[in-house]
């Protein structure tokens, strides 16, 4: 299956990538990466779709999310208000 092109951005509108992710990727395991290449690595944090404000699961994969490409995801760490 065709990798997913998705955003991820942060609350603040400092950082913002736009990714490829395969289908069987867990929420968890993007969520960790975005957090990494932000610079971010073990901050307390959500996975947010912006579309409908809804936190994502960690255990879930974006094919079983049924994930459309283009969605945009935010980082909602705990210090901002998440």
């Amino acid at each position: 299956m065709e990798e997913i092109p998705v955003t991820v951005r942060n609350a603040a509108g400092d950082f913002r990538k736009d990714v490829e992710v395969p289908p069987e990727m867990a929420f968890r395991e993007f969520r960790e990466a975005a957090q990494k290449i932000e610079g971010r690595p073990g901050v307390p944090c959500t996975l947010v779709r912006e579309k409908d404000n809804q936190a994502m699961n960690d255990e879930e994969t974006f094919q079983g999310a049924a994930i459309y490409p283009g969605t945009v995801f935010v980082l909602t760490y705990e210090d901002e208000g998440g």
